[in-house]
């Protein structure tokens, strides 16, 4: 699996758990979103589990672990999204 693609689903995941924890109070821009390539990600179901590391007022910082079949204990990435918070329009 493309190394693109895996990022762009850890950057998804990341911004979809900020919005559910916020509860749409405030919209997530990412900001910077770095990313660790542990192991080759292959053609099968890939999963994903957020941290929230720090929520302040204006910024936020997920941290995300992706990986497939073996389980959370062995992830394909590990990767850390900072995320300006602005203010969700009416």
């Amino acid at each position: 699996m493309h190394g693109g693609v895996v990022a762009g689903f850890a950057e998804s995941a990341a911004t979809l758990h900020l919005i559910e924890a916020i509860g749409g109070a405030k919209f997530p821009k990412c900001i910077d979103f770095s990313i660790d390539y542990l192991r080759s990600g292959r053609p099968e179901d890939t999963y994903a589990s957020c941290e929230i590391v720090r929520l302040g007022a204006r910024v936020a910082l997920v941290q995300v672990r992706c990986w497939q079949g073996k389980g959370p204990d062995q992830p394909i990435t590990v990767a850390r999204g900072n995320f300006l918070l602005t203010e969700a329009n009416p």
